[in-house]
Formats: C-alpha cells, structure tokens, sequence
C-alpha cells in the first residue's frame, strides 16, 4: 500500500508550491486508480484466494464466499 500511497503524498506539496492543472489530473488519475484498485481488483484477486475468507466479515457483504 506503501507504493501506491507515496506517489500521491509526494504530488501534494509539488501541487500546493506550483499549482498546475496537470498535476491537479495527475493527482486526481492517482488516486482514481488506487480507489479502482482497492474496490474492483483487490476484492476479485486477494480476497478469493485469502485463507479467512469464511470468517471475515467483508468477504460476506462482497459475496466472495459463494465463489
């Protein structure tokens, strides 16, 4: 999660020191694909092949026990 966090910590003060609206899309593309990313692939990947599937809570309400 580390690396998916940095880039958008470190495009923050570049954005307050010289705004620009490329960084401002670029920022906002960032954080598009790791919210894609933690709602859309991670549940399809990581929680079907996850050993505490059957005992956690999220696995339910995604449906991800039936699988």
């Amino acid at each position: 999660m580390a690396t998916l966090l940095i880039p958008i910590i470190a495009i923050i003060p570049a954005l307050i020191l010289n705004f620009s609206f490329f960084l401002l899309v670029l920022l906002i593309g960032l954080v598009g694909l790791v919210i894609f990313r933690i709602f859309v692939i991670f549940p399809k990947i990581g929680c079907l092949h996850c050993r505490a599937k059957f005992k956690c809570p999220q696995a339910d309400a995604m449906g991800v026990r039936d699988l």
